[in-house]
């Protein structure tokens, strides 16, 4: 299964949508975001990303942080381990990892994301995720 197919199969599982022409966004989501793993769920818009490796590893690049930052109220961004499990942050957990140091700005202008993470933020499926975090 490829990478887009199952951050759709999440996405999908829990309600979240792909922006389309009629959301206030939408001209930013297309000039700016150009993967498709970019949502809105619940209102507020979601980041997904997905690693496949054994020991999990992703990446969020720090533009888009601060781009999410500067004009959400609030937002998600969802690290998927590949199994459906994963955890789940919103904006101010976000900037917490960021100004505490565990999740450090790396050469490329990504911020690594790396585990162990918080077993708070953690779910195991995408009902659990809808149960523990929303």
């Amino acid at each position: 299964m490829s990478v887009c197919q199952e951050i759709d199969e999440f996405t999908k599982a829990i309600g979240a949508t792909a922006p389309t022409a009629g959301d206030a966004q939408f001209f930013m989501w297309k000039q700016i975001l150009k993967r498709p793993n970019y949502f809105r769920f619940l209102k507020n818009l979601m980041i997904v990303k997905i690693s496949r490796l054994e020991k999990p590893f992703w990446g969020v690049g720090k533009p888009y942080i601060d781009l999410f930052n500067e004009h959400c109220n609030d937002y998600y961004l969802v690290l998927l381990a590949g199994d459906g499990s994963g955890w789940v942050f919103r904006k101010a957990q976000v900037n917490s990892m960021v100004e505490n140091g565990t999740w450090k700005e790396a050469k490329d202008n990504n911020y690594k994301m790396n585990t162990p993470l918080p077993d708070s933020y953690h779910f195991h499926s995408a009902n659990d995720f809808l149960n523990r975090h929303c």
